[in-house]
C-alpha cells in the first residue's frame, strides 16, 4: 500500500508540474534532488517519509530519462555494449548494496537501464520486444496489484482442505504481529503448486489489465486531453 499511495501523490504533483510547464518541471527535479539527499542523509521526517523520498527521487529520475531520450539523437552508438554495461551496473549495485550502505543511489543505474533500453537498439532489447515479453510487460502492473490476493486465496484453499486431511497441507501463524499463511508440501507437489500459482496470477493479471487497467488508462487520457 505504501507504493500505491506514494504513486498517487506523485501523479498529483506531476499534473501540477506539467501544467506549470518549465517552472513546474524544475520544481519537480528540485524535489527529486531533495528526496535523494534526505535518503542519503538518513533523515525520515513526519510527512516527508523515506517512502516519499524514494518516490520523489525515482519519479524525477524517470523524468530525466524521458527528457534525455527526447533530446538525444535517435541512433544510440554501441547499443549492444551499453545494454550489457547498464544491466551489469544495475545487477552489480544490487549485489553490492549491502556492503555500500547507500541503497538510495540505485536510482542512477536504474536510470541508465531505462534510458539505454528505451532506444531498443541492442540485441537484448530487441529480444524483449517479442510477443511474450511484451505481454508480460503490459500486465506487470496488474500482476503487481493482484498477485498477493491470488496467492492468499490459494493458500486459503489449502487451509480449508487441511481441515479434512490427516496431514495438514498448510498452516496459519503469526510472526511479529503479521499473519503468515504457508503451504507445506513435499518437493515435487510444492513445485507443481508453485507453477499453478504463477499461472493463476498471470491469468488474473491478464483480465485485470484488459478489463480494468487499460480501459481506466484510456479514460484518464481522454479526461486529461483538454488540459
Amino acid at each position: 500500500s505504501w507504493s500505491i499511495s506514494i504513486e498517487l501523490l506523485l501523479y498529483a504533483l506531476a499534473i501540477a508540474a506539467f501544467r506549470a510547464r518549465r517552472l513546474g518541471l524544475v520544481a519537480f527535479y528540485a524535489l527529486g534532488v531533495v528526496g535523494l539527499a534526505l535518503q542519503l542523509a538518513g533523515i525520515n521526517l513526519l510527512i516527508v517519509t523515506n517512502a516519499l523520498e524514494r518516490g520523489l527521487a525515482g519519479f524525477a529520475g524517470g523524468l530525466a530519462c524521458w527528457h534525455l531520450y527526447r533530446r538525444w539523437p535517435q541512433q544510440l552508438p554501441f547499443a549492444a555494449l551499453l545494454e550489457v554495461l547498464s544491466l551489469g551496473a544495475l545487477l552489480g549495485f544490487v549485489s553490492c548494496s549491502p556492503l555500500l550502505g547507500l541503497p538510495a543511489l540505485i536510482v542512477f543505474p536504474s536510470m541508465a537501464v531505462v534510458t539505454v533500453f528505451a532506444y531498443q537498439a541492442g540485441p537484448i532489447s530487441r529480444f524483449l520486444t517479442s510477443r511474450g515479453w511484451v505481454w508480460l510487460g503490459a500486465i506487470s502492473y496488474s500482476l503487481y496489484m493482484v498477485h498477493v490476493m491470488v496467492l492468499a486465496r490459494i493458500a486459503d484453499v489449502f487451509l480449508l482442505i487441511s481441515r479434512y486431511t490427516a496431514q495438514p497441507l498448510a498452516r496459519y501463524s503469526w510472526q511479529d504481529g503479521i499473519p503468515i499463511k504457508a503451504i507445506d508440501l513435499p518437493l515435487l507437489p510444492a513445485l507443481l503448486v508453485q507453477f499453478a500459482m504463477v499461472a493463476a496470477c498471470l491469468l488474473a493479471a491478464h483480465f485485470v489489465f484488459r478489463l480494468i487497467e487499460e480501459p481506466a488508462r484510456q479514460w484518464s487520457r481522454r479526461r486529461a486531453a483538454p488540459f
